[in-house]
């Protein structure tokens, strides 16, 4: 019985963590100054986003969901919808790749006309560039794949990339499916799939297409792998390892995986070990097998994952791979003049410090490393202040959204937008966060006094608070990825 309280203690304050991270998301996006949306036709918006959902749970609750038929055609209406809009916006934006977005295209021009690399040469800007950040080659490979096959044109990675939404929008659907019932699984991939950003963000080439899809599916194998724990081992065991596979895959595109370890060691410490402390060693006898697979297994797969792609590039482009963390925390720790948190500084100082040391890449990284640690301790009274700002960029402000997507190559076409376009883009944008936020802030308050714990959702929220830890404390500004979840 004691156990039992402990635990639901525990999960309260789980989601007392993630209803003060969404409060603070949603009094920053309303005190976000955005002179070009109008408060007025802003709170219109919100009601008509608030009547849409209502709307959407009336026409759930009076459709028979049991019915395999009504569910694949609801989920089929959602899909159509979310690639009509996907292909719209492509047209209106006419987006043209920039910046990292349009290396993989374009160094597979380069390597076609220039042919293989051989030992010896002196190190290009892709060798340098994929060595430091090996998370975008094998993106670039996928894309070269794509290009072999079906020609070189930007539409069909376009095209994979609705492909790989519309997987995202199904595990998601499964998730809530599993995870609570079948209406908030089409409200959740209804959210999603229909969410601004993610309908510009699919303009845009960027290997954070499938690190969405893999953590959504990661989201979908843990809710399975938790439901079978005491239930069936054998299914136990094999949603386990589809969790950790996945989790190790991220690494291939994002580096992240450990986030997921940390997760499974923080659930574990809360849920399995502190409520039963004072039956410490009953718990290890029966969770010993868990812990001892999921940690080992995590560990050989990720080895065998970071060895596969050093290898992989060291065979294509004759190079090895350098450990770039100490660019990602100089560039997460920069600052202006003023104090505030600034990236556009961090890149600027950057370019200059890889231009200095060229080839050698251990001495930028030597040199990242201790312009990082003397700019965290010279600015150490700053750093709420820095953390904050970096929360309110990740979660309350849509402009690189739309910066990356509205990229013509007609420059008067792309102002043009930014005049015409963008107050609406930003007035449904802003409109649609702040009900998300709200939305996920009032789940947790019930779900904080509801008697009843829903452990999944504990796990997904844990999930959510350690990838905007990942964020707010790194340099990789994005809250695509969170939106998966």
């Amino acid at each position: 019985m004691k156990s039992r309280i402990v635990k639901n203690y525990i999960y309260k304050f789980i989601m007392v963590v993630l209803a003060l991270l969404m409060l603070i998301a949603t009094i920053l996006l309303i005190r976000a100054n955005y002179p070009i949306v109008d408060h007025f036709m802003f709170n219109i918006v919100m009601l008509g986003f608030v009547t849409l959902i209502i709307i959407s749970i009336f026409i759930f609750n009076k459709v028979d969901l049991n019915c395999k038929k009504n569910e694949i055609i609801i989920l089929m209406v959602l899909i159509g919808l979310m690639i009509l809009l996907r292909l719209l916006s492509r047209m209106l934006l006419k987006t043209e790749p920039i910046s990292d977005f349009l290396t993989p295209s374009e160094f597979y021009l380069y390597y076609d006309t220039n042919g293989p690399y051989t030992l010896g040469d002196h190190l290009d800007g892709y060798q340098l560039y994929y060595s430091r950040y090996p998370a975008w080659y094998t993106y670039m490979r996928i894309v070269r794949i794509v290009y072999d096959v079906l020609g070189y044109n930007i539409n069909h990675i376009l095209n994979m990339n609705i492909i790989l939404n519309i997987l995202t929008v199904i595990v998601i659907y499964l998730i809530g499916r599993k995870a609570f019932t079948k209406q908030i699984g089409y409200i959740a991939c209804g959210l999603y799939g229909l969410s601004p950003s993610m309908i510009i963000y699919a303009g845009i080439t960027t290997p954070d297409h499938f690190t969405m899809l893999l953590f959504a599916i990661i989201a979908y194998a843990w809710v399975n792998m938790n439901q079978y724990r005491n239930n069936d081992k054998k299914l136990f065991y094999k949603w386990l390892v589809i969790t950790i596979i996945s989790a190790v895959s991220i690494n291939l595109f994002k580096p992240v995986s450990i986030l997921f370890l940390l997760v499974f060691l923080c659930s574990e410490i809360a849920v399995v070990i502190v409520p039963n402390i004072k039956n410490i060693k009953t718990v290890i006898k029966e969770n010993y097998n868990v812990w001892l697979v999921f940690i080992s297994t995590f560990f050989i797969a990720t080895t065998l994952c970071t060895i596969f792609l050093k290898v992989d590039i060291k065979a294509f482009l004759k190079t090895d791979t350098v450990n770039s963390t100490p660019f990602y925390i100089f560039l997460g720790s920069t600052v202006d003049d003023e104090g505030n948190y600034s990236d556009h500084i961090g890149f600027i100082e950057s370019a200059k410090i890889y231009e200095k040391y060229g080839e050698d890449q251990e001495g930028a990284m030597n040199e990242f490393s201790r312009l990082a640690k003397e700019q965290i301790y010279r600015n150490r009274r700053l750093i709420p202040k820095i953390l904050l700002q970096k929360y309110q960029y990740t979660m309350a402000s849509e402009y690189s959204y739309w910066g990356f997507a509205n990229t013509s190559s007609i420059d008067e076409y792309t102002e043009e937008l930014n005049k015409i376009i963008l107050p609406f883009f930003f007035l449904i944008g802003n409109s649609y966060l702040l009900i998300l936020y709200l939305g996920i802030f009032l789940a947790a308050i019930f779900l904080i006094y509801n008697k009843k714990v829903n452990y999944d959702m504990s796990i997904l929220s844990l999930i959510i608070i350690g990838y905007l830890s990942v964020l707010i404390f790194g340099a990789d500004i994005t809250r695509s990825d969170a939106e998966a979840i």
